[in-house]
């Protein structure tokens, strides 16, 4: 059995749901499940006798993590959410007032609401880079706003609606590099299913989550930080966790670890971080390349068929050098349902996809079957096509 096929036995197959709303929230895997399952029983049975061996988990899952991004695993820290581990890198900024930090318009509003509450209240600007009519981020759009105010430049690799990507990415983190620019990644939509590394060069920070592409349960978001930042940041909160281990002596004269772990102030959503790391060991041992090349064959054969509704529309967000498995699709506008009402139409028949910029946004993973995007078209033509 070859890799991709292996992958797709690692996910419940045994009703009729129909999962492509991975950019949103994703079935978790297999490993996770019984990960979860495993120490489930282990902290029933067990309890603290588990310590030591639940502690060296978390370390195998932030192993997992930093090797997925191509960092240090004393680079990453574990947060309930993407959101806090943005907000976790902000602080470790020295924002101040007038500075500049550039956005697209279309970032998601937990990577876009962190900042601008921050900018409010440093007395900072943010810009908001303004999309193409068809949501294209051109890098040109990038250059034009750059200017001696300008400290931070954060943006999703890929964009939560359709998929956009900034193309030539590595060049243009390299320029803005070299006029000492911070680059922040939200990598929500990108870590487990796109192959390229950017960390090693030259951004400053990068926020991952658990629960889309990386096939696990809700609950994880982690910040990968460069080494200069983790020294001299302040943490959001503090606790044992910060300077050493619940099981330290209390003590004034202690000191802030010197890894990311100090952004971590107590106890860890073990469950969680544990799962995500299996998943994680899956990703990896199937191959992020080989997951990008079965979803998007996967996404053009949904595109393929999407393209033969006439009157529909499809975004068409990404670039010549790249593509990304989303799709953002509108449904003709003679049809009997808005894009909206089309959408809860697929899921009130078992197939998961979102509604977002006006389209249906369709997300296929690795896992999906071609016989499950075929259903899914045969199920639209029977809702767009049916008689009064």
């Amino acid at each position: 059995m070859d890799k991709i096929s292996f992958f797709k036995t690692q996910f419940y197959k045994k009703n009729q749901l129909i999962h492509i709303n991975n950019a949103g929230l994703s079935p978790i895997s297999l490993p996770a499940y019984n990960e979860i399952n495993k120490w489930s029983q282990r902290f029933f049975e067990e309890g603290y006798f588990t310590d030591k061996d639940y502690a060296n988990q978390v370390t195998f899952s932030r192993e997992q993590v930093a090797e997925l991004i191509g960092c240090s695993s004393d680079q990453i820290a574990f947060f309930q959410s993407a959101s806090w581990a943005i907000t976790q890198f902000i602080n470790s900024i020295d924002l101040k007032p007038q500075d500049e930090v550039l956005l697209w318009d279309q970032e998601y509003s937990s990577h876009l609401l962190p900042w601008k509450i921050a900018c409010e209240k440093k007395y900072a600007q943010l810009v908001q880079l303004t999309s193409s009519q068809d949501l294209k981020t051109p890098s040109e759009h990038i250059f034009n706003h750059i200017n001696s105010k300008t400290k931070v430049f954060a943006f999703s690799l890929a964009q939560y609606q359709s998929g956009a990507m900034i193309h030539e990415v590595g060049l243009v983190i390299k320029k803005l590099k070299e006029r000492g620019i911070l680059i922040f990644i939200d990598a929500c939509q990108s870590l487990g299913v796109l192959p390229d590394h950017y960390w090693p060069s030259q951004i400053d920070g990068l926020v991952g989550t658990s629960h889309k592409w990386l096939t696990s349960p809700v609950g994880v978001g982690f910040l990968a930080l460069g080494p200069e930042l983790i020294l001299k940041a302040k943490p959001l909160s503090y606790g044992s966790g910060t300077y050493g281990s619940c099981d330290d002596t209390v003590n004034d004269m202690c000191y802030p670890k010197k890894s990311a772990q100090r952004f971590e102030p107590g106890a860890k959503q073990v469950l969680e971080i544990c799962a995500l790391g299996k998943s994680i060991e899956l990703i990896l041992a199937t191959g992020v390349s080989n997951l990008y090349t079965e979803s998007l064959r996967l996404s053009r054969l949904l595109k393929e068929g999407l393209s033969q509704f006439k009157g529909s529309t499809l975004l068409n967000s990404n670039h010549e050098s790249f593509d990304h498995p989303i799709i953002n699709w509108t449904p003709p506008p003679q049809g009997p349902y808005t894009a909206q009402a089309l959408q809860n139409e697929l899921l009130k028949n078992g197939i998961s996809t979102a509604f977002r910029a006006g389209g249906i946004r369709f997300s296929p993973h690795a896992f999906n079957t071609d016989q499950e995007i075929h259903y899914t078209l045969d199920k639209l033509s029977e809702l767009i096509y049916k008689k009064p």
